[in-house]
């Protein structure tokens, strides 16, 4: 197993994260530029929509940059460089709002919140902020409260961890 994860693993891990850095920074313009024009001339959002799908529900393809943004700060998360996940979160939480992809707002909001809990800098603050707007979301636009749960318990944790009790009540309610 050692030698999978120094041979085999952190290297693979180490391509992808540059690779999607790359993509990242090259399509992201790209991308932005072509559906920024598309949308003032014909107000269409970047992803597409299926009539029979539920409100708000936007579909990207695997290689949308949304998506790629997405898939460095999971990756970065997962191999603990906390600080770049928060960042990739953060970019997808702003992009997933601009195109009214609730489910993926509410996803990179969660996930921007435990990023910037998980740097453990005592200097910032637990962005109650997300965790708040990603809860919300779960309940209102996507009718998920199973995932809304979720959310209200992992940050309810992280807010105990940090001594933020009566923040950490007030989750519940």
């Amino acid at each position: 197993v050692p030698d999978f994860c120094i041979q085999s693993l952190i290297p693979f891990v180490e391509k992808r994260v540059k690779i999607l850095n790359e993509q990242v920074a090259n399509r992201k313009g790209i991308h932005r530029t072509i559906f920024g024009v598309t949308k003032k001339f014909f107000g269409n959002k970047p992803g597409a929509q299926s009539p029979a799908s539920s409100m708000n529900s936007v579909v990207y393809g695997p290689d949308a940059p949304e998506l790629q943004v997405r898939k460095l700060g999971d990756l970065a998360f997962m191999f603990q460089l906390y600080e770049l996940a928060y960042q990739a979160y953060h970019t997808a939480k702003r992009d997933f709002s601009a195109d009214q992809a609730w489910l993926h707002f509410a996803g990179a909001s969660e996930m921007a919140a435990l990023s910037a809990f998980m740097q453990n800098n005592p200097a910032q603050e637990y962005p109650l902020r997300y965790i708040e707007s990603a809860i919300n979301t779960y309940l209102h636009p996507c009718k998920l409260p199973e995932l809304a749960i979720r959310a209200t318990l992992l940050s309810t944790e992280c807010l105990k961890s940090k001594g933020m009790y009566k923040d950490a009540a007030e989750q519940f309610v």
